[in-house]
């Protein structure tokens, strides 16, 4: 299965996330491919689809600051106009201000807290064609309807 990480990078000074690079690690060790997607500036966008056509991922993860959440959700939306692939998103943003995130459809989940611990069971489970929306630190929504799963306690060390 290959996951697709998206970075909304516009208006950011960081050259690398530490949290994806490690969420990837974390997938590449499981045996998932994992690719990687820097959008550095707005025109980036309309190239989007066309990596997505041409890499096939199953599932797409963004990472988003709360300066970055306006460019995610076009970002989504752009993707959602052609594919059916799940989106998700995390990061800063989606952990701050969850209510105000998961109320844009665009998004089929949103992390809320760490994902290091529960990333790679959704991906398993995506995989597998499994039911998701009862893994903790996400919250998904079906029709109408949010559904708030537990926040796992902080890893240490």
């Amino acid at each position: 299965m290959k996951f697709l990480f998206i970075i909304p990078k516009i208006g950011s000074q960081a050259k690398w996330l530490v949290g994806v690079a490690f969420l990837s690690a974390v997938l590449k060790k499981a045996g998932y491919q994992v690719d990687l997607l820097e959008i550095e500036d707005k025109k980036d966008i309309d190239k989007i689809n066309s990596f997505i056509k041409s890499e096939q991922p199953q599932a797409i993860g963004l990472s988003a600051n709360s300066h970055q959440f306006f460019y995610a959700v076009e970002i989504a939306k752009k993707i959602k106009l052609e594919f059916s692939t799940p989106v998700f998103l995390g990061g800063v943003h989606a952990t701050i201000r969850p209510d105000e995130v998961i109320k844009e459809r665009s998004f089929d989940g949103i992390c809320v807290g760490e994902a290091e611990g529960v990333l790679l069971e959704l991906v398993k489970r995506i995989e597998k064609g499994q039911d998701y929306s009862d893994i903790n630190n996400f919250w998904f929504r079906k029709g109408d309807e949010i559904i708030k799963n537990d926040i796992s306690p902080l890893v240490e060390d």
